[in-house]
């Protein structure tokens, strides 16, 4: 049986600083006839977790053109670090198409930096007031 339907783009911007993620899907169909396609995107972490399944809609897509899907978006908020994204369409035979993303949000991260260092740097001091007054102490016995 000969494959008319094949997928020509599948994408997700690579790096991100928070969720939601938006993935675009674009189906050819290089037949005569109308044919149908839809299928699911699957979410995996970086512990190869499935965190998430996504639904391609079914749609018709006219001989010789192509479908484009830009609104399939995986609605989680709270992610961080290296993900990847697998695409299988149900009329589509061969293994699923893979794209990967990254996700670390730099606001959060610099606060907890800015946060992190000022602690140590009050910590430092105290340390080095607490210094002087054990050498004030000994020096008065």
């Amino acid at each position: 049986e000969e494959q008319y339907l094949k997928i020509s783009e599948f994408r997700s911007p690579q790096f991100l600083q928070n969720g939601p993620v938006l993935f675009r899907v674009r189906v050819d169909n290089q037949g005569k006839h109308f044919l149908k396609a839809g299928g699911k995107i699957l979410i995996i972490n970086m512990f190869g977790q499935k965190i998430g399944i996504l639904s391609v809609p079914q749609q018709n897509i006219l001989a010789n053109s192509s479908r484009l899907y830009k609104e399939i978006v995986f609605p989680e908020t709270l992610l961080l670090g290296p993900y990847v994204a697998e695409l299988k369409m149900d009329n589509i035979s061969g293994p699923a198409v893979r794209t990967a993303f990254f996700v670390l949000p730099l606001k959060q991260f610099s606060v907890a930096a800015i946060i992190l260092i000022f602690l140590l740097i009050i910590k430092k001091r105290i340390k080095i007031r607490l210094g002087r007054l054990r050498q004030s102490k000994e020096k008065h016995r």
